[in-house]
């Protein structure tokens, strides 16, 4: 009797590239993390989180 070989689909994973930190938001997490205002001005301004600074940046960390 044959065996039968199972015909196995191709694993296919995508992931997406993370978008850099334009220079707006690099501006503002440097001045964020040098003034201290981290968890402050930077989550007023709505432009880049504090987690994003320190991914990126090692800043607001």
């Amino acid at each position: 009797m044959e065996q039968e070989e199972e015909k196995q689909q191709p694993v296919v994973t995508t992931t997406l590239k993370e978008m850099p930190l334009s220079e707006l938001q690099i501006t503002a997490c440097n001045s964020a993390d040098e003034g201290g205002t981290c968890e402050t001005k930077l989550l007023e301004l709505g432009l880049v989180t504090p987690e994003d600074c320190c991914k990126y940046l090692g800043k607001c960390c």
